[in-house]
């Protein structure tokens, strides 16, 4: 058996509030409600890849004043968005027929 990773020492640092922990969420939510439903089919990592992507494509557009964070919730400049979905769509291509149209 592995290395025995104890929670008590781990869930004081789930409970920080963060700029990177509100854009990990963000990375989540973004990716369930925009590709959920269109990558269902494809195998878990390629999801979580996914999402990872988007996290860090969320830290750079962040940086770059294309995401805000604020107590209502979270924000992404439209053009960023279609860009986030360009860039997706090119990494998993299942070709024309299979993806649907951004709008």
């Amino acid at each position: 058996m592995g290395e025995v990773i104890n929670l008590k020492d781990i869930l004081p640092l789930a409970k920080k509030e963060s700029k990177e922990s509100d854009l990990a969420m963000f990375a989540v939510l973004y990716f369930s409600e925009h590709f959920a439903k269109l990558y269902s089919d494809v195998d878990i990592e390629v999801r979580y890849a996914l999402v990872i992507s988007i996290y860090r494509y969320m830290v750079d557009a962040e940086k770059n004043g294309a995401v805000e964070i604020n107590q209502e919730g979270f924000s992404i400049a439209p053009e960023a968005s279609e860009d986030l979905h360009k860039k997706i769509e090119r990494v998993v291509d299942f070709g024309e027929a299979h993806l649907r149209p951004l709008h």
